[in-house]
């Protein structure tokens, strides 16, 4: 599919223009629901560019034939130690596009990402220990519905970018012209658009030396990375780049506003780890960050601006360069710091409580076990085996035998293997979750009118959370009904159905509600043991009714919530308290179970506006 024919999605677009301009933004993270374009995008690129190479690696790719391996009729026949290209070498010079990038073995996929970033493929094989200098981008997709990434994965890439449907009269303008796309004029039409595209990149590059990032947008920069808890250097390192690439896509050798809060759209969105108001509002209320650190001088001139050095990528030089991104003009006098940082804000994704940092900094405990050795998982690697082997990894074993056929006196194509090269399949599968709301439904949630938000904040945390393959339960309490009213289940369609029909009552026993809540984990988890389970606690943590009479209700509910720890389970307490009403209860109850506290108006949604290319 032409690139000019995809409908709607301008930020994205302009993120793959960004990459095809500047060669070293190498990486873009393409994300979004199913039927968005997000393949159809990535493969539009040898639209583009005829002469650019553009190869697929698909999901089940190992690493032999991704990256090379022993050229196996080479070794069996001759003895001889050589390399048989993969991927990476044909696609020298190009782009590699990966669809389905979270589901590729994870090992596999680090080390693309690894090989990318360095321009460099290092192999380690039986017999062989070799390197190559490669010079390859990569676009991936991934599909929303499948939940969260690996972030030590998603940090790899320069870009992220999330695609979706584009309005209607776009996207019913879009089908049409696939379904006249045999028509020669038609076709003819889009081509002629992305050769002018093309030729707007052509510019671009030419202007790219040329660009300078000005110090206060380095410190901007800088400071989004301070509030927004991105720890790595590629994140701020890339919003540069791309800050640099988008104003020279639109003729400019200054950068703008504008091309700052694009960039940290693109770059910082899937990096950050503080997502809540909370936080933010704490940050900028502290002394050491007001100061006005864009009027600050640099101490060493000579860094005072950023520059991006020349690339082999100029053929055609211009005599002219025009506008093509659709943004206002850079003004002269720059806007307030902390309005820059709001709009930013603005098109940032909602929050993600999973891959959130609360207020004192602490993240999902379970976060990084997401897959676990299964023998009905999927082959994902091999090993020598310790005994007896059920499992035979038949093309590792063959690479290991191959090198030593000439010695054994092999004949007639047939392969000698002996024990010492029997390798055995390493399989795994990634781990289910079990997401389970225990939800105050007290009478303060009617008379403060928050049970829509309540509903629409669990509904929203499912969007970005669940999978097919997790389980989601509710578990209701108040002083007249404490119930199990949807156990864990996948139906999660009927979850709306079931919140609709909560039953509102007095008082908060929270002593009852979490002894009730842990006895049935315990029996869940002894069904389900590799399971993870997430608890997310809901209430205005006002206590009202003891189980021992004799006891204050919070400080007996404080003393049972330190006991309520296990293995595979972790706690988000989320406080639905409003305004004046609000109490510490609920962040002292966080802070004794183990875990981690938002405001439930950190989770609320926003509406952000797209720029289209």
């Amino acid at each position: 599919m032409p690139f000019s024919a995809i409908a709607g999605n301008g930020v994205a677009k302009t993120a793959v223009l960004c990459m095809l301009t500047n060669p070293r933004i190498r990486s873009i993270l393409v994300t979004g629901n199913v039927g968005t374009g997000k393949t159809a995008l990535a493969r539009s690129l040898s639209s583009l560019d005829p002469s650019l190479p553009v190869l697929n690696a698909p999901v089940g790719v190992t690493d032999d034939r991704l990256f090379g391996s022993i050229d196996i009729a080479k070794a069996v026949n001759g003895g001889d130690i050589e390399l048989e290209p993969g991927i990476f070498s044909h696609a020298d010079g190009g782009i590699i596009c990966i669809d389905d990038i979270d589901l590729m073995d994870q090992r596999v996929s680090l080390l693309a990402m690894e090989s990318v970033d360095k321009g460099m493929v290092q192999l380690e094989r039986e017999g062989l220990s070799t390197s190559f200098e490669c010079d390859v981008s990569v676009i991936a997709t991934t599909s929303l519905s499948r939940g969260r990434m690996n972030r030590h994965l998603s940090d790899r890439f320069d870009i992220s970018v999330r695609m979706t449907r584009a309005p209607s009269p776009e996207h019913e303008r879009s089908l049409r012209d696939c379904l006249e796309m045999s028509d020669g004029d038609s076709l003819e039409q889009y081509r002629t658009r992305d050769r002018e595209t093309m030729e707007t990149v052509r510019r671009a590059r030419t202007i790219l030396p040329e660009v300078v990032l000005s110090d206060s947008h380095r410190a901007s920069i800088a400071r989004l990375c301070e509030i927004y808890g991105v720890s790595s250097y590629r994140g701020p390192i890339a919003c540069a780049r791309t800050a640099v690439t988008i104003a020279a896509l639109d003729g400019r050798r200054t950068t703008s506003d504008d091309d700052v809060i694009l960039a940290a759209q693109l770059c910082l969105d899937h990096r950050r780890t503080v997502f809540g108001r909370k936080e933010n509002e704490k940050k900028a209320a502290e002394p050491a960050v007001r100061r006005d650190p864009l009027r600050s001088t640099p101490k060493n001139k000579a860094d005072a601006n950023i520059k991006i050095p020349k690339t082999d990528r100029n053929e055609i030089t211009p005599p002219t360069a025009r506008k093509v991104l659709v943004f206002e003009d850079a003004e002269s006098v720059r806007e307030d710091p902390e309005e820059l940082e709001a709009k930013v804000g603005e098109r940032f994704e909602t929050i993600d409580i999973m891959e959130a940092v609360d207020s004192k900094g602490a993240a999902a405990e379970n976060e990084g076990r997401r897959f676990i050795e299964s023998p009905w998982g999927q082959y994902s690697g091999f090993r020598i085996p310790d005994d007896d082997c059920t499992d035979v990894a038949i093309d590792a074993t063959v690479r290991a035998a191959a090198p030593h056929q000439r010695a054994r006196g092999s004949m007639g194509g047939k392969i000698v293997i002996e024990k010492q090269d029997i390798r055995e399949k390493v399989r795994t599968k990634q781990t289910e979750q079990t997401f389970l709301f225990l939800l105050d439904t007290s009478g303060s949630l009617i008379i403060r009118n928050r049970m829509s938000k309540v509903k629409a904040a669990m509904l929203s945390m499912l969007e970005r959370h669940y999978v097919k393959r997790d389980r989601v339960g509710l578990m209701t309490f108040n002083e007249d009904y404490m119930e199990l009213i949807m156990p864990p289940t996948r139906a999660i369609n009927e979850l709306s159905k079931t919140i609709d029909g909560i039953k509102i009552g007095r008082g908060t026993p929270l002593s009852a509600a979490f002894m009730m809540c842990w006895n049935f984990i315990r029996g869940y988890r002894r069904k389900h043991p590799d399971e993870i389970c997430h608890i997310i606690l809901i209430t205005d943590g006002k206590s009202t009714k003891a189980l021992d009479r004799s006891k204050d209700p919070f400080a007996e509910a404080l003393e049972i919530a330190e006991h309520l720890h296990a293995e595979n389970v972790d706690w988000t307490v989320i406080d639905s308290g409003l305004g004046g009403s609000k109490s510490e209860m609920p962040e002292m109850l966080a802070e004794k179970l183990g875990g981690r506290f938002f405001l439930l108006d950190d989770l609320e949604s926003d509406s952000k506006p797209e720029r289209f290319w």
